[in-house]
């Protein structure tokens, strides 16, 4: 009969547990970093490329980066943010919006744009040649403005901004493969 006792003073054992806690913890961070890094992409690529969200100048795409994995405790945190800076507005597609707001002219005195049925299609050339055309300020260039299918306005009252989620739909898809996958990453380095 063989038996054995440990009651935590074994110095060899306990630098064992240490290390194996140590390489554990260490390939878990490692993983994590390769996992938000996989949903990160699915995220902009499943969500932020015209499927949820038209992607205009690619700005909330852009910031939505990666955390690197920490070790607080007995945890290994990684994770994914984005729509922080100028794209400050994803926090809103993401929780949606709660109320109308007014958009107005920042540095003109009052807001132009073409509306969906205008004639003419907005793009960076036709702006500058309607603009080169136009007299600055002018009760006549407001009217030219107008007769290609331009609206001006002083402010507009916009709706609240939809609720189009993107990041939490996307870590709900890619959930059980990462725990799948962190879970590996303990064993092999456990038996390491």
């Amino acid at each position: 009969m063989i038996s054995a006792n440990f009651n935590g003073s074994d110095k060899a054992t306990l630098d064992r547990m240490q290390g194996a806690y140590e390489r554990v913890t260490a390939g878990v961070a490692k993983q994590m970093d390769k996992e938000m890094i996989s949903l990160r992409t699915y995220i902009v690529d499943n969500f932020l490329s015209g499927q949820v969200l038209n992607r205009g100048h690619g700005t909330l795409a852009d910031s939505t980066q990666v955390v690197p994995s920490r070790i607080e405790g007995n945890q290994v945190i990684g994770g994914v943010t984005s729509a922080g800076g100028p794209a400050f507005y994803g926090v809103f597609f993401e929780k949606g919006g709660i109320k109308w707001y007014d958009i107005v002219p920042v540095v003109k005195k009052a807001l132009a744009f073409f509306g969906s049925g205008g004639m003419v299609p907005l793009n960076a050339s036709v702006v500058g040649s309607i603009t080169r055309a136009m007299p600055r300020g002018s009760a006549s260039a407001i009217a030219k403005f107008s007769q290609l299918g331009g609206i001006t306005v002083k402010k507009v009252h916009h709706p609240p901004i939809p609720k189009l989620p993107y990041m939490g739909p996307g870590l709900d898809d890619k959930a059980p493969e990462i725990r799948v996958n962190v879970r590996k990453a303990a064993i092999r380095a456990l038996r390491g």
